[in-house]
């Protein structure tokens, strides 16, 4: 069958992606109707799990995106307070007690989670399962997509370090072990951008290096002090990624803002006193023992979590998140090539409609 934007997508019924288990406890469910706008293709049927289930899909050794689908709709017959839901994709837990009635707290009509994760071998496997024992828990998934990116695209092994903002002199290496989850895909010169081709402005004034620089700072430390984009690229209308990495307290379920904030730069007196951003990717990156998990929702919407299931810690405990920034010549409604030239490669995908 096929969804929006002509992408494949397989069928539940007889896929060769489910792992049966006797024991598992699972039904499919139809929504009896679409908000407009909502693609039918995966968003009209979910499975709906009752006990742990597990997808394993074939795929080449490197790293993955997946996506779950979610259509946040009142399934009938169930309880919604009883709707929490566990990921977890070998050693890796994408999600714990996450809830995608809950987290419908900006009122979306469908939303998908993304994550990042390197795989090992000639298999991905991803188990659902219940967050709660409870009589009638359950936990539902509209759509799955797995596609395979180019090496070393975001994750670049042992010899690239991050920089660390805030810590110069301790850059951090991440490896295969790693997995990021992304939060914000934002593009900031202008509309949203389809998943099809890009075009962008170029400014041709700007040929030379010192024509524009300008500092980097997040969360009131200095990520790039001299930021000159033809420095980095060598040349005009080269598309350039910079990659940061920042440390956030864990503060149980409370929301934190990230500031980011460019500045000219005058030390090397350059020719324009201007500052240029296309786009900013930010990825929560995964913690030493592989957890992506947090409670959901958060803070504010405390009485549709279930209080039996909340992770403790202590709140000195931190977070890594990663932050890439796009910076591409270009005027203020210059495209952001949003996956990193993705569109341009052949990729290998995986598409469950459930």
């Amino acid at each position: 069958m096929l969804s929006f934007h002509g992408r494949n997508w397989t069928g539940y019924v007889r896929s060769k992606f489910v792992a049966f288990n006797r024991h598992t406890n699972s039904t499919v469910s139809t929504a009896s109707s679409m908000d407009p706008g909502v693609p039918q293709v995966p968003c009209k049927t979910a499975r709906l799990f009752y006990s742990e289930f597990t997808y394993i899909f074939n795929v080449t050794p490197g790293p993955k995106f997946v996506r779950l689908y979610f259509y946040p709709y009142s399934y009938s017959g169930l309880d919604d307070s009883k709707e929490f839901l566990s990921v977890t994709c070998g050693h890796h837990t994408l999600l714990s007690n996450f809830s995608a009635l809950a987290a419908n707290y900006n009122n979306v009509n469908n939303f998908f989670k993304q994550f990042i994760i390197h795989a090992q071998n000639h298999s991905l496997h991803l188990t659902f399962s219940p967050s709660s024992n409870a009589s009638e828990a359950f936990a539902f998934v509209n759509g799955i997509e797995v596609v395979s990116m180019p090496l070393h695209l975001y994750v670049q092994g042992e010899d690239a370090p991050l920089p660390f903002v805030g810590y110069p002199a301790a850059p951090i290496r991440l490896h295969n072990t790693s997995a990021l989850e992304t939060v914000y895909r934002i593009n900031v010169g202008g509309d949203t951008v389809s998943p099809k081709l890009h075009f962008c402005e170029l400014d041709r004034n700007i040929t030379k290096t010192n024509q524009q620089v300008f500092s980097i700072y997040i969360n009131n430390q200095t990520a790039q002090d001299q930021a000159d984009i033809i420095a980095w690229s060598g040349g005009q209308g080269i598309p350039v990624y910079k990659d940061y990495i920042a440390m956030f307290p864990l503060e149980r379920e409370r929301i934190q803002d990230l500031f980011g904030r460019l500045h000219p730069n005058t030390k090397t007196k350059p020719q324009y006193y201007d500052a240029i951003l296309n786009g900013v990717e930010i990825f929560k990156l995964s913690n030493s023992g592989g957890e992506l998990a947090v409670v959901y929702p958060p803070q504010g919407q405390e009485s549709l979590v279930n209080p039996s299931s909340r992770t403790s810690g202590s709140s000195k405990k931190r977070l890594l998140t990663i932050i890439g920034c796009s910076t591409q010549l270009g005027n203020g409604h210059a495209c952001v090539l949003l996956e990193r030239k993705i569109n341009r490669l052949d990729l290998t995908t995986s598409n469950l409609s459930i």
